[in-house]
């Protein structure tokens, strides 16, 4: 029992002790970085020296691959000159799943405008692309035929391994 009237008296004597004044605290901030800063946005592409750059040469499709960007499987599809950004690539190019048929996603024009992405594939599928002719590029010639080209996609693999079971 005396040691409760001990730390009675020890826990009123710290409390006595804290400042109950009325006058503000004088706080003095720095300046600090913001948090977040603004990303700049991305150049504009020349569009005129890309159509010059270009001029005379055919479009094609050079190259369709499964890559990995920002972690995440993805198709590319590469071409021999830049596209006309302005087009509906959804309605030039389809990705049909041999199993469940047609693969949702959106088209994403790369920022050189030579390559087109579809993001996040299912791993381990056997996939039809399709690019219709009449694909515009930027110069305004089109794809003379379509293209059409089977990819299969890679299996995933874990990457993450624990060394028990939990138990």
């Amino acid at each position: 029992m005396p040691n409760k009237g001990l730390l009675l008296a020890l826990a009123l004597s710290l409390l006595s002790a804290c400042d109950s004044s009325n006058e503000p605290a004088q706080v003095t901030s720095t300046p600090s970085a913001p948090l977040a800063t603004p990303q700049a946005p991305k150049p504009q592409v020349d569009r005129a020296a890309l159509v010059e750059r270009y001029a005379g040469r055919e479009l094609s499709v050079v190259d369709v691959s499964e890559v990995q960007l920002e972690g995440a499987s993805s198709l590319s599809v590469s071409l021999s000159v830049p596209l006309d950004p302005e087009q509906n690539f959804a309605e030039r190019l389809h990705l049909v799943d041999s199993k469940s048929g047609k693969v949702d996603g959106a088209w994403e024009l790369a920022d050189n405008l030579m390559e087109l992405r579809l993001r996040h594939l299912e791993p381990r599928r056997k996939l039809v692309l399709t690019v219709d002719a009449g694909l515009q590029a930027l110069s305004g010639t089109r794809l003379a035929a379509e293209h059409v080209t089977r990819v299969e996609t890679r299996d995933l693999q874990a990457s993450v391994g624990f060394a028990s079971r939990g138990s």
